[in-house]
């Protein structure tokens, strides 16, 4: 958003968007990229999907969200965990299959793996 609209307040693109045709048609394609990207994801798990979860400071926007979910919503439940927690999150994991705690989940190995 930076690039090209000058910000990375999600609430000034959709300000902008309000008024400019421009900056709706980048909101637009942003919303498109993350949902083609879910897309992408979800079908190398051959559509094997508990939910779909959707974080970061991004997901501080429900009208973002909201614009997300509307397409991806046929794929299961969705998830807006907002902030940016993912990194602390995987190191809780690993330290808690460090000291024992829980086991690491090791995922099928298939030949399309």
């Amino acid at each position: 958003m930076v690039s090209y609209l000058g910000t990375r307040d999600i609430r000034e693109v959709f300000k902008m968007a309000e008024e400019d045709a421009r900056a709706r048609l980048i909101l637009e394609a942003y919303v498109y990229q993350i949902a083609k990207g879910i897309g992408e994801l979800a079908a190398v798990l051959d559509g094997e999907i508990d939910a779909v979860i959707l974080t970061g400071g991004m997901a501080h926007s429900d009208a973002l969200m909201e614009l997300v979910g509307r397409k991806v919503k046929f794929l299961g439940d969705i998830i807006v965990l907002p902030g940016e927690n993912e990194l602390e999150s995987l190191a809780a994991g690993a330290l808690r299959v460090l000291h024992g705690e829980e086991r690491a989940k090791l995922y099928p190995t298939g030949e399309y793996a």
